[in-house]
């Protein structure tokens, strides 16, 4: 299933008004049916009004579409959406290209750099909520007995 399974969680730091980029992806033991996993350092402002403030990062399209081409499982980052807010004015494109590839979002992980730069195993799972279009999630990582 989409909402568990080998990951890998990549340290991509970015500043307000930076995105994931294709670059970003160069280089990293991406495989296929991963859950990719980004730690963009957004997370120190969870819990506090600053997590919605400024432009937070988020996965570009392009991106987006280097992550489909790969076939990975699903993807996760640390800010309160895959799409930053011009992206989400713009129409939630990256949020488009992933979900309409069957790719789950996780977003607003938080202690990701317990698992920076590691492959372990990721658990998600999303309540059944009746005509939701999304659902909160215990984030759970296991570290021994990961696929490598």
């Amino acid at each position: 299933h989409s909402f568990f399974g080998p990951a890998i969680a990549l340290s991509t730091p970015k500043e307000p008004g930076q995105d994931i980029e294709p670059a970003d992806l160069q280089g990293r033991d991406i495989r296929e049916n991963d859950i990719v996993i980004f730690h963009t350092g957004w997370e120190k402002r969870s819990g506090s009004a600053r997590f919605f403030q400024e432009e937070w990062p988020g996965i570009s399209p392009a991106a987006a579409d280097a992550l489909v081409a790969l076939r990975i499982k699903a993807v996760g980052i640390d800010s309160p959406s895959v799409d930053c807010p011009k992206a989400i004015a713009a129409g939630f494109v990256s949020h488009t290209r992933l979900l309409n590839a069957r790719v789950p979002l996780f977003e607003a992980l938080v202690n990701l750099p317990r698992v920076e730069g590691r492959r372990f195993f990721f658990i998600g799972l999303p309540l059944r909520i009746d005509q939701g279009e999304a659902s909160p999630v215990r984030a759970i990582a296991l570290l021994d007995g990961a696929k490598t």
